[in-house]
């Protein structure tokens, strides 16, 4: 999640349920090894982990995800387009009558990572919008606050703190299943079709916790004194959500670059963070209107995407042990003429390089097996 810039006029905003698909009756093994017979590697099948030594400086011990109820023999070629952002619904909606805000116009890099113009709105009180067409974000003065305690961008920071917070059970205030149909019901009377999404993941914020991070935070001088709430009670009981469109079962990815996105900091799609009070921070990046076509595709097995992993790493000198720990199956949109994408399944194959504090991401067409450039910073 995205700290903001609260500087009299611009926001910058950038924009879990791992199954596994079903495997043949008679290949019915959890852990695939590099020697295994070539019917196997025909089968459109995926193990749920894959292991293998590579070379003396390079290993595979990866968790192979993949939704359980994706058929890959019903893959469709599909395209799409990013969905316009009603700006006029944004502002009816979150601007009140009466009330005196400061408004400014400010740049926004589009997902073609060109400049578009939007809207922002702010009150004294920290409260903020900012909309474009592309992009969406509301903040709540509620959330000034709230923002100090979710240290969640850098999990190397001596303050990261994702995992202190539970990604299950429900507040008091509401269940989360509940507190998401009312986020699903606000989107959709903004214009966001929300007919074919997931809850990559959902967090608790109890107020306890809340406080004790803040403290934390505190302690460490990332908040100065006259930031901190301090008086923490259940009112300020909150979830986070992560909400992912998804394509043919597919999990769409939700970045510009596969540098961009890790497990443990997840991006895109729509986040929101919801209490009592309603909606305290919004934020819809990029969502995408599908159209599917007549022409079916046919997945690589997953040996030959490991095949495409290994020629661009397994004879890599280095001196640190790199390990492939993680492989995950998403739908990509790939920019083609302007405002036109072109959607490919990919395998976002994450590596782990010694004790490098960034992960290398290699993303892989689920198709071609070839390495996808698109999806990668040069």
């Amino acid at each position: 999640m995205n700290k903001y810039l609260k500087t009299g006029g611009v926001l910058l905003i950038c924009a879990c349920a791992v199954g596994i698909l079903w495997t043949s009756s008679h290949h019915k093994k959890d852990v695939l090894n590099g020697t295994q017979k070539a019917d196997i590697a025909q089968a459109t099948s995926f193990p749920k982990t894959y292991e293998k030594q590579v070379s003396d400086t390079f290993i595979i011990q990866a968790d192979v995800i993949v939704p359980e109820n994706f058929d890959p023999s019903s893959l469709h070629k599909a395209t799409a387009q990013i969905h316009k952002i009603d700006q006029e619904a944004w502002k009816k909606r979150f601007l009140e009558s009466g009330t005196e805000y400061q408004e400014n116009e400010y740049d926004e890099s589009s997902r073609e990572y060109k400049v578009i113009k939007g809207e922002f709105y702010d009150k004294a009180d920290g409260w903020q919008l900012a909309v474009s067409e592309q992009c969406g974000t509301l903040s709540t003065a509620k959330m000034d606050k709230l923002i100090n305690c979710l240290t969640w961008d850098s999990p190397v920071s001596v303050c990261y703190n994702r995992d202190a917070y539970p990604t299950q059970g429900d507040l008091s205030f509401a269940k989360r299943d509940d507190a998401y149909q009312k986020i699903t019901e606000e989107l959709e009377s903004l214009g966001i079709p929300m007919e074919k999404v997931e809850i990559e993941r959902c967090y608790s914020l109890p107020y306890q916790t809340l406080s004790e991070q803040e403290q934390i935070a505190f302690e460490n001088e990332a908040v100065d004194a006259d930031e901190r709430k301090i008086d923490w009670s259940s009112e300020d009981d909150a979830y986070y959500y992560y909400i992912w469109q998804t394509e043919q079962e597919l999990p769409v990815y939700p970045c510009g670059y596969v540098e961009h996105i890790d497990p443990e900091n997840i991006k895109g799609g729509v986040e929101c963070c919801y209490s009592k009070d309603g909606i305290d921070f919004l934020d819809v990046s990029y969502w995408m209107d599908f159209k599917q076509e007549e022409e079916t595709l046919s997945l690589l097995s997953f040996e030959d995407i490991i095949k495409t992993v290994e020629e661009k790493y397994g004879d890599v000198i280095n001196d640190r042990m790199m390990t492939l720990n993680t492989c995950r199956l998403f739908e990509a949109p790939i920019p083609q003429a302007e405002g036109s994408y072109e959607v490919v399944p990919v395998w976002i194959c994450k590596i782990q390089d010694g004790d490098m504090s960034n992960p290398i991401y290699l993303p892989v067409n689920a198709v071609t097996g070839q390495e996808v450039e698109e999806l990668e910073y040069e």
